[in-house]
This record gives structure tokens, C-alpha cells and sequence, in this order.
């Protein structure tokens, strides 16, 4: 006869390996730790995206402000990733609703980031730096198996606000006291990158938004350049040779700008072994009747990539980031990219916020 003892050992026996493994968070309560005072992307699990602020965040919603006055009620099960970037890698991610190993490689923490791993017998480990391959991760002489992993978090920093990253950005940090002290200040949040529990998901991740073509110019580079530029800065319309997309999210006197261009609408010459590009970016604010105010920020950036870097571009779109002081009275900004080699031209016009109060 079996004594109570007995009964108890046997069900120890019988317990399932994974019984003692931690309870591990998916990240969606991030959005309730973040701060809201910057810009967010949302990519949709039909691979559209949308850029904005977070206003609020529950269980199973968010409440998204996708311009001004305007917000959109977010499901949970429509979300595949929300980011604090607008291409939203996964090194940026606040939220992940996927499970893939292709993700765990290109989280690459920095600093005090780490992963956090989870074996199927429950061990937990913070590794940074760590080696991963396609089967296994490594760190410090140790290797452990993809199929022995169970979870594997990437434990980052918080976004920063709008005015930190201008203040970071202007190497002022000393204005900002949560700079002082990156590490120690700013906190951490976790983000579940891989699961697996879950079917594994490494399908490129990519927005799928609509981009529009324009047509060509018939002048000499050197003359199409003027007049599209003068044609630019003087026209509301938008001008669409150069596909751009551009981002304003504003906090107080300061606005971030995330540009995106499509690298394809621009052109390249290839020499040795890079691939070259002269590109111009001018920024322009306008009051509400559409009169400039304040001075035309302009940029000339040449490009010269190697051609692993080139492809990626082409692939991807380029990226800028540009915070800048708001002049008085703005209550728009256009953003125009000109290529200087071809005198094609992209604009990309966004209202502004008014300033917090």
C-alpha cells in the first residue's frame, strides 16, 4: 500500500521538466512604461505600419495618436512589433508578438543591455555579449543549444523623451539629469524576442505601406537641380520622384524628424568599390497661412557605400534622424530631398502639434 509519501514523490517524479521555468512577460506591458513624449512605430501583422504617439495602454488595446488630434484604437492580436525607431528594427523594439531567433541576432544590446535566456530546465542566464549561429548561443567559453532554450528576452534601455535625444544628440547631456548616469538612470524594460512555445517567425519584417513614383526631368542635371529645388520650396504640392516619408513628432520647442528615403529613387555611381551619392536635405517650417518662418535648414550629404551596405539601402530605404527647435508660429514642416546628380525631388509636408502645456 502506498503511504502519502510515496504519493508525493511520485508526482515530483512525474513533473514536467519545464515546471520550475520563470513566468516571463511578452513586453506588451512596456507601452505602459515608455515614456509617451517621443514617436513610436506600429508594424501591423498584414506589414502595414503607422507612426505616432502613444497615449494610453490597457490590456488588449493601446490607444495610438497617429496625427494630431487623431487616435486610433489598437488590438493587441493586429500588432507584430511597435518600435522607438521608424524602420523598426528589432534592436529598437518595445514590443515583439513573434517568436524568432533571426530577431535574438539582430537585438545586439549595448552597454548594461543584455539577454535574458531561459533554459528548458529552468536555468536563467543575462549573457552580453553573446555569439549566435543559426543552432546555438555562446558566451564566455559556454555554448548553449537553440533546442535547449526555452525563452530569451532583450532587457534594453528606455526610450528616451524627444528633448533627451536632442540633448543627447548635442552632446549636452549635462542638461538632462537622467543622462548623467545612462545606466543607472534610464531603467530597463524587457522585450520577448524568442519563444518557443511558438511557431518561429523569420520572415523579414518590412513595411508595406503604398510608395509612389514620379516621373523624370528633361533638363541637364545641373538646371533640373535648380528649378526643382526653387519648384520645392515654393510649391505646397508634394513632388514625388524621390519617394520620402517623413515623421514629426514634437515635444514643446522641438521637433524630431525621422526621414525615410527610398534609395532607389535616387542615383548612384559606382567607383572602385563604392557606390556614390550627392543628396541634398532641406527643412522648411510654415506658419498656418503657409508663409516661412524661421530659416531653411539645409544638409548636403555624399554618399559613398561599399556595396554589402549599398544593396541593404536599396533594400531598406536610408534614414535620418534630425531634431531641430521649432521657430514661432509654425504650424507645419516640409521636409525636400534633392538629388543633386539627377534633379529629381521627394517632399514629405507634415502638420505640427501644438506645444505641450
Amino acid at each position: 500500500m502506498l503511504t502519502l509519501s510515496d504519493l508525493l514523490l511520485a508526482v515530483v517524479a512525474f513533473l514536467p521538466a519545464t515546471a520550475g521555468v520563470a513566468n516571463v512577460e511578452d513586453g506588451w506591458h512596456n507601452l505602459r512604461r515608455v515614456t509617451h513624449d517621443r514617436g513610436y512605430t506600429v508594424v501591423f501583422r498584414d506589414g502595414q505600419c503607422t507612426h505616432g504617439r502613444l497615449s494610453s495602454g490597457g490590456d488588449q488595446t493601446i490607444a495610438f495618436e497617429f496625427q494630431p488630434g487623431q487616435v486610433r484604437v489598437i488590438r493587441r492580436s493586429e500588432v507584430l512589433r511597435i518600435s522607438d525607431n521608424p524602420s523598426a528594427p528589432a534592436h529598437d523594439a518595445v514590443f515583439s508578438a513573434r517568436s524568432s531567433w533571426t530577431d535574438l541576432k539582430d537585438a545586439k544590446p549595448q552597454a548594461t543591455e543584455y539577454l535574458h535566456i531561459v533554459t528548458k530546465r529552468g536555468e536563467e542566464l543575462k549573457w552580453k555579449p553573446a555569439a549566435i549561429s543559426d543552432d546555438s548561443v555562446a558566451f564566455e567559453g559556454r555554448t548553449l543549444a537553440k533546442a535547449d532554450v526555452r525563452y530569451v528576452s532583450y532587457v534594453r534601455f528606455k526610450p528616451l523623451t524627444t528633448t533627451e535625444e536632442y540633448i543627447h544628440q548635442e552632446n549636452a547631456d549635462l542638461l538632462a539629469p537622467r543622462l548623467w548616469f545612462h545606466a543607472l538612470m534610464l531603467g530597463k524594460i524587457s522585450v520577448l524576442l524568442y519563444n518557443s512555445d511558438l511557431p518561429e517567425d523569420n520572415s523579414p519584417l518590412e513595411c508595406k505601406n503604398p510608395r509612389y513614383r514620379g516621373g523624370y526631368f528633361d533638363e541637364t542635371p545641373e538646371t533640373a537641380a535648380k528649378n526643382a529645388l526653387q519648384s520645392a520650396l515654393n510649391d505646397r504640392t508634394e513632388r514625388t520622384e524621390i519617394p520620402v516619408t517623413a515623421i514629426a513628432d514634437r515635444s514643446d520647442n522641438l521637433v524630431r524628424l525621422d526621414l525615410w528615403v527610398d534609395a532607389n529613387g535616387i542615383s548612384w555611381t559606382q567607383k572602385a568599390d563604392r557606390w556614390k551619392s550627392d543628396i541634398q536635405i532641406l527643412v522648411r517650417f510654415a506658419s498656418n497661412d503657409g508663409k516661412q518662418t524661421g530659416q531653411i535648414l539645409s544638409q548636403e550629404i555624399a554618399l559613398k557605400l561599399l556595396p554589402e551596405s549599398h544593396t541593404i539601402a536599396l533594400s531598406n530605404g536610408l534614414l535620418k534622424h534630425i531634431v531641430l527647435k521649432v521657430p514661432p508660429q509654425a504650424a507645419s514642416v516640409r521636409v525636400i530631398v534633392l538629388d543633386r546628380g539627377s534633379g529629381k525631388v521627394g517632399t514629405s509636408s507634415i502638420p505640427l502639434a501644438p506645444p505641450h502645456l
